[in-house]
């Protein structure tokens, strides 16, 4: 909280830790999976269902954990460094990682190479990205928005 001025600036931590950040970011691809998968497989058999769940979970999460320690915590530490440490720029940050981390991981492994199957790798990686950057941002509690404390000296017709 800046004492000056009364405002408190977007970004502003509230008690979030590093480690519950980091943890809330892992979790969000895997989850993200499974509700892909869950929506897409309605036709599976459920032994075949409940294997391959088990299975994309566990990838997913050692991916996105290889993910964040190789780029997204070093991101967010080079952001604090900076200045910089805002949900706007966790989130954009998050988004390319997220983007090219899937397109990495997936794209080597489809059936069918084109430009299509690439912007759909992108895409999904993206998002999967930017829901983990809100996470990472929801785990720091970080502010969304500046805000303005509600005071007696601030509140309208006092002078």
């Amino acid at each position: 909280m800046n004492a000056d001025d009364g405002q408190l600036q977007a970004g502003e931590r509230r008690g979030g830790s590093m480690a519950r950040a980091i943890v809330y970011a892992m979790l969000v691809p895997p989850l993200c999976a499974v509700a892909l998968m869950l929506v897409g497989a309605s036709e599976w058999p459920p032994a075949e269902l409940i294997a391959t769940l088990c299975l994309m979970v566990g990838l997913m999460a050692v991916v996105s954990a290889i993910v964040l320690a190789v780029a997204g915590v070093p991101y967010v530490l080079w952001l604090q460094s900076r200045g910089r440490l805002n949900p706007l720029w966790i989130c954009l940050g998050a988004a390319l990682i997220g983007a090219l981390a899937f397109f990495v991981v997936t794209y080597p492994f489809s059936r069918v190479r084109d430009v299509e199957t690439a912007w759909r790798a992108l895409l999904q990686g993206g998002g999967f990205g930017l829901l983990s950057g809100i996470a990472f941002c929801a785990g720091l509690r970080l502010r969304w928005f500046a805000r303005r404390d509600r005071t007696a000296s601030s509140s309208p017709g006092s002078d």
